[in-house]
């Protein structure tokens, strides 16, 4: 199993997010920071890129997640629904 799916199911998970890709899809995992980097397919504007994120996330883990803090940055935390 993914190091970052085994955090995200034991409850919270970091990760980074470069909005504006061609492609929303998993960059890699930050083995030294224990940061998901994901490129989103969506803009940072309006919260659109962040939907983007937690669809793309929940339909990879299989359950849903939410944004627990970092809405406004790049950096973000996310948890269990």
């Amino acid at each position: 199993m993914d190091a970052w799916k085994e955090r995200a199911r034991e409850g919270s998970f970091r990760v980074q997010v470069r909005p504006g890709a061609a492609t929303t899809r998993i960059a890699g995992w930050d083995a030294d920071r224990c940061v998901l980097l994901v490129d989103v397919a969506a803009k940072a504007l309006e919260g659109k890129a962040n939907g983007v994120l937690v669809k793309f996330l929940s339909r990879e883990l299989g359950f849903p997640v939410r944004i627990r803090s970092g809405l406004s940055s790049r950096e973000k935390k996310l948890e269990k629904k």
